[in-house]
């Protein structure tokens, strides 16, 4: 299956340049400013506030962290051009809600898209991150093409 993305194809939706590893954020008000001023940088939004405040209106409606695992900020909004997930791991565990976090894997999808992506990308991505070893695999490669790789290779698998 082949998704639907505004600007480009599947291998748009994840680039080395979308994953930051070991920042130095320590609350996640600092990491949903850093997403959406980093989305805006990199071409996937046009209006960075927006995104923080579509960020923001999810976050608060509903608790995006996974036990005290990772976190999973994610916005459709006007203000986001393509589809795209963006990675970051925190040098240290920062709060987030009840849980504490460490990772964070942002989707951030265009208002406007055909067959729920979000809720695709949201289903396959937070069904393999129940897997210890996946989770372990992303927290310590350094190799951002291979987390690249990885992460494509999740969202792109078809569904038994």
């Amino acid at each position: 299956m082949k998704y639907y993305l505004e600007k480009g194809d599947i291998m748009d939706i994840i680039s080395k340049d979308h994953i930051f590893l070991d920042e130095d954020l320590k609350t996640r008000d600092s990491v949903i400013e850093f997403i959406a001023k980093n989305a805006e940088q990199l071409g996937i939004s046009d209006d960075s506030e927006e995104t923080e405040k579509d960020l923001w209106e999810r976050e608060n409606s509903f608790a995006t962290s996974i036990d005290s695992i990772l976190a999973i900020p994610h916005a459709k909004s006007e203000s986001i051009k393509v589809a795209s997930i963006l990675m970051i791991t925190t040098k240290e565990i920062i709060p987030w809600g009840d849980a504490k976090v460490d990772l964070i894997i942002s989707l951030l999808i265009p208002k406007e898209n055909k067959d729920n992506l979000h809720l695709t990308l949201l289903s396959k991505l937070s069904a393999k991150l129940m897997d210890d070893d996946f989770v372990r695999f992303l927290k310590t490669e350094k190799n951002k093409e291979e987390i690249c790789k990885v992460i494509l290779k999740t969202i792109s698998a078809k569904e038994n």
